[in-house]
């Protein structure tokens, strides 16, 4: 399903899309870790919150990946599965410590409100990659789904940003969904 508005062109070489919209003057690189860098340094974010959590990302997704081997004890399956709650109960301390090291408030009458914090956003953007990296470049329809929702949310974070420079950006609070109890400060690449 296409968003509003004209649709827009999608081209992807060397597995990296661009958009080519009759709405919009978008030729930036639209892979999610491209974009990521640009939100990152225009809310002046250090690169090591968001690699951590990239890498942590990237083990989830192994650990994920032991849980589903047909040949996996439940032994095994258990460990993986303790193991990614402590993962998700770090991933929701960097979420907040990158939406702690943003500064500054809407001060417009009437601003732009987002449904998604800057953390929440990179977020997104990694787990987009990860999937963008398992189908490869190829031409199969999820592949294109998901270069789509590269541009869209490349073109989202642009608009973000700009709402942001002239303060009328307004971000939601940072309320994590998923309370993990008893896992704070615990290596989630260190077997339980």
């Amino acid at each position: 399903m296409q968003g509003r508005g004209r649709p827009s062109q999608v081209e992807v070489r060397g597995g990296v899309s661009t958009v080519h919209c009759p709405w919009t003057s978008m030729t930036e690189d639209t892979t999610p870790l491209a974009v990521a860098d640009r939100l990152l340094n225009a809310f002046e974010v250090g690169a090591p919150l968001f690699d951590e959590l990239r890498q942590l990302h990237s083990l989830q997704w192994q650990l994920e990946d032991q849980t589903r081997m047909p040949n996996a004890s439940p032994a095994a399956v258990s460990s993986a599965k303790a193991r990614i709650d402590i993962c998700n109960a770090r991933r929701h301390q960097l979420i907040d410590a990158i939406d702690d090291a943003i500064v500054g408030e809407a001060s417009v009458e009437n601003p732009t409100f987002y449904s998604e914090t800057v953390g929440e956003l990179c977020d997104r953007l990694i787990i987009l990659e990860l999937k963008r990296e398992a189908l490869g470049h190829t031409g199969s329809t999820d592949a294109r789904s998901v270069a789509r929702l590269c541009v869209h949310l490349a073109q989202l974070t642009e608009q973000l940003i700009a709402d942001c420079g002239a303060q009328r950006a307004a971000l939601p609070p940072r309320v994590g969904v998923k309370v993990y109890a008893g896992f704070s400060g615990i290596d989630c690449s260190d077997s339980p």
